[in-house]
């Protein structure tokens, strides 16, 4: 066993440390943007649901209910700790409570918004708790590190603000 100085211990630790700390940040933006296709894939639900409400509308159908806002809509304004990296710029999610509802069931959950996102996402204990049926299906997930492809289930259902 070799006998380190001091100072030579004391740098390991400290990279070591580092290294968890990156590890664990690394994992925590990767549950997020996981978090923000989901939601993006919701998001594009919601929009094709009132499309369909409104071309009902069109056709003069009796069945129809437009979309509107049912609360109003609030702005903050936040101020985040710029990172480390002046290049990557910061962003700020609206986190708000939604009913899930699918073949006769309900769920109250959580939706994190990212109006940037190209597909949204819901979680697979929402998808068991509700029972929901679909086929499987391949995503992409794209970081700046790495591409991860993940197996998920494409289901169909209704979303309502709380």
């Amino acid at each position: 066993m070799e006998n380190n100085p001091p100072e030579l211990s004391f740098y390991s630790r400290a990279v070591s440390e580092n290294s968890a700390d990156r590890v664990d940040l690394e994992r925590q933006r990767l549950d997020i943007e996981l978090a923000k296709l989901r939601l993006l894939e919701l998001d594009k639900r919601i929009e094709l649901k009132k499309l369909q409400l409104l071309q009902k509308e069109d056709d003069g159908s009796k069945e129809v209910k437009t979309p509107r806002l049912i609360r109003p809509v609030h702005e903050y304004q936040v101020e985040l700790p710029k990172p480390g990296n002046d290049n990557i710029p910061a962003v700020a999610l609206a986190v708000v409570p939604v009913t899930i509802l699918y073949g006769g069931r309900k769920a109250r959950t959580l939706a994190l918004l990212d109006s940037g996102s190209d597909s949204s996402l819901i979680l697979d204990d929402l998808v068991t708790s509700l029972q929901m049926k679909g086929k499987l299906k391949d995503i992409i997930i794209s970081t700046l590190n790495k591409e991860t492809t993940i197996q998920t289930t494409e289901v169909e259902f209704e979303i309502e603000p709380d």
